[in-house]
């Protein structure tokens, strides 16, 4: 049994007595040896139930380490695209956010508390990636349609209304998955055959059927968005 510091309760002792053995704990726990996990998990019910920002700054530094490795170790992280320094601030974030003081009791145990806090690290990067993904998509659409501009009367359509960016801003806020957008990308940008996206995309579409109804359940979509009524229409 370790001296907590005269003994006292650990809902008695300062935050810099827990900041102390806090990480003297975590340090026994790297090394498999026994180790009291009372001293983090208080200074993680402070923060939370009383909102004490010291206690804050505490676990931000003395678990910034581990979160960040369980970011690295995420599939959707991708060094060089993704600010591992910005993921880390935004998991914590999302944990402070995500757990008001009336739901701390359900956390039965330190362990508990950092599950939840690597479950809010794989958010946060499953978030960032699926932004990256809809940026560079939006990238993509914006090269190719800028090429035809020469060629196809659709983007002049919308130019005369709004601007490429928001044009295509608008279409990918009206696509619910993947596939729409495959199909959307493959059919009006790149002029495909539905034979031909079916070919390029055995995967997402096991039959041409599936592309024809896809595109089906796009285009009633766009339908009743006004502001691509005018390029439906070309």
């Amino acid at each position: 049994m370790h001296n907590n510091g005269g003994d006292k309760p650990v809902t008695h002792l300062s935050n810099d007595v827990l900041a102390k053995r806090c990480a003297e704990e975590r340090e026994r726990f790297f090394r498999r040896e026994p180790a009291d996990n009372r001293f983090c998990f208080e200074l993680f019910r402070r923060a939370i139930l009383y909102h004490n920002q010291h206690a804050w700054h505490i676990l931000y530094e003395q678990y910034h380490a581990l979160v960040s490795g369980w970011i690295r170790q995420s599939s959707g992280f991708q060094a060089g695209q993704s600010d591992l320094e910005e993921l880390v601030n935004l998991t914590f974030t999302k944990f402070w956010q995500s757990v008001p003081a009336s739901k701390f009791q359900r956390f039965a145990s330190l362990e508990a508390v950092l599950q939840y806090l690597r479950l809010c690290a794989g958010s946060v990067v499953m978030d960032m990636a699926r932004r990256r993904k809809h940026e560079n998509r939006l990238t993509a659409y914006e090269t190719v349609l800028g090429g035809m501009a020469d060629h196809h009367d659709v983007e002049q359509a919308v130019l005369d209304d709004i601007t490429r960016q928001r044009f295509w801003q608008e279409v990918l806020a009206l696509l619910t998955n993947e596939a729409e957008e495959k199909v959307v990308f493959s059919y009006f940008v790149l002029g495909m055959k539905p034979r031909q996206i079916q070919a390029a995309y055995p995967e997402t579409f096991p039959s041409v059927e599936l592309v024809y109804q896809t595109k089906r359940n796009v285009l009633n979509r766009l339908r009743r968005s006004k502001i691509l009524e005018r390029w439906l229409n070309e």
